[in-house]
């Protein structure tokens, strides 16, 4: 990474982004969150205040949707051709 250019934190490589949640709704979500970028990967970040003042957590993979990543679950054909044979429907 070149010292003089400008760093877009949570976006290039081998950096990171994290956010104070101030206005969390539920004792059960994150207290911070945020994005970290390594090897080209983002990874998004919920962290927790722990008892004695240290901050702990998990990454998960960042989604995304591509045609050369589909999402789970569904299929690379195409979808089925139907041929009503001039039926209507009676409705």
């Amino acid at each position: 990474m070149n010292n003089n250019m400008p760093v877009s934190y949570g976006k290039d490589e081998l950096t990171f982004s994290i956010n104070l949640q101030e206005n969390k709704s539920e004792d059960w979500m994150a207290d911070w969150s945020g994005r970290v970028v390594v090897e080209g990967k983002t990874y998004f970040l919920n962290g927790y205040i722990k008892k004695d003042g240290w901050i702990a957590g998990r990454l998960k993979p960042e989604k995304t949707i591509s045609n050369n990543n589909p999402v789970i679950g569904t299929t690379s054909e195409d979808p089925p051709m139907y041929d009503d044979d001039g039926d209507v429907i009676p409705f």
